[in-house]
């Protein structure tokens, strides 16, 4: 579990505003929507429109293909281009299934960086996503198609429950609108909500970049030759960030102030030196923890370049799992060849430390 929270802290440190991995992470909010994933059909919403002059009926039916994190089973054969995309406009009713249509129109590129993802409210992250699809095809001369998806959290939806808001135009025109779509889901919901605590962290960055910097340098400099005082510092701050993690995710909820943070991180300092101490004076567990750590940084550092290359589902599972593999892997290491494990861990860590928040 270490290693997972590791994990995610290293891989999710900036804000992640678009569906790249079918996550995100917005304001400390982590939203995974992996479950809704449609392989074989798409989510199909209708509207009605004026017909054309002289048309047999007054209206025509215009249906809405979407799907999320994976391209829409609905496929556009026009005379413009032939790519996937994440959602498509046509004329007509249209099968759920797989097919080729003639008069169809790329709502989205196939791109899921491309989808533009915020909170719907930046104060209440829990009411859900707002997602805008766009960089299709062109409705008219100056105009792009846009559907914008308001993903609602709803613990009671197990099965997702959406609908059009407008079902009806009066005016051709307004086929060049954005489309709102709601869409009520508990995958709308934050899996983990960190909200205080990331605001918090986001107030006072300076200070914690400066503290980070001044740990690295001190590990790649003096770590190997002051291995207590290392061990001390890096038990204590593993301890100390995942009693945070723990509170904010599974105690103190989501919405309050900055106050408690300070107490929390209070308190969490406390534990965080007295796990210090214990690794201090048990040297064997100090450096499984800077095994752990070690191996939890390359983990995730080898599935941002290689395994989500290759993994397009369950993100977060194979994030978590490969930091673990690569946790216990290096930890075993570390109780081995015990007397270089300080050495090169604390080099390896300061260096990670001093690059990444240089690099922020």
């Amino acid at each position: 579990m270490l290693a997972c929270f590791a994990a995610l802290a290293l891989a999710q440190d900036a804000e992640d505003s678009d569906l790249t991995g079918c996550t995100v992470q917005l304001n400390g909010n982590f939203f995974n929507l992996g479950e809704l994933m449609s392989e074989d059909s798409d989510y199909m919403v209708s509207y009605l429109r004026p017909a054309l002059p002289g048309s047999q009926n007054d209206t025509e039916v215009v249906t809405i293909a979407f799907n999320f994190c994976t391209e829409t089973s609905r496929s556009c054969d026009n005379e413009e281009s032939n790519e996937a995309d994440f959602a498509n406009i046509a004329v007509g009713q249209q099968s759920f299934t797989a097919d080729e249509v003639t008069d169809c129109s790329h709502v989205s590129s196939a791109s899921l960086s491309d989808v533009d993802v915020s909170l719907i409210s930046w104060d209440e992250p829990r009411i859900g996503l707002s997602l805008a699809l766009y960089g299709g095809d062109l409705c008219n001369a100056t105009t792009s198609y846009e559907v914008d998806i308001n993903l609602i959290c709803d613990y009671s939806a197990q099965t997702p429950v959406y609908e059009l808001v407008q079902t009806r135009l009066t005016t051709r025109e307004q086929d060049c609108d954005p489309k709102v779509i709601n869409f009520r889901s508990i995958e709308g919901c934050p899996k983990i909500s960190i909200g205080s605590l990331w605001r918090f962290y986001n107030n006072f960055y300076v200070v914690f970049a400066l503290l980070m910097i001044g740990l690295g340098l001190f590990f790649i400099l003096f770590g190997g030759e002051y291995k207590e005082v290392t061990l001390f510092l890096i038990g204590g701050s593993i301890v100390t960030t995942f009693m945070l993690l723990v509170l904010y995710i599974g105690v103190i909820p989501d919405n309050q102030g900055q106050g408690l943070v300070a107490v929390a991180l209070i308190s969490s300092l406390a534990v965080g030196a007295a796990a210090g101490y214990a690794t201090q004076r048990w040297g064997h567990i100090g450096v499984l923890l800077v095994g752990i750590w070690l191996g939890a940084l390359i983990g995730s550092v080898i599935y941002s370049c290689l395994i989500r290359l290759i993994t397009e589902e369950e993100p977060t599972l194979f994030l978590c799992l490969s930091a673990l593999a690569f946790a216990a892997l290096v930890g075993y290491l570390s109780q081995v060849y015990f007397h270089l494990a300080v050495i090169v861990g604390s080099a390896i860590i300061g260096s990670f430390l001093v690059i990444r928040v240089s690099a922020s």
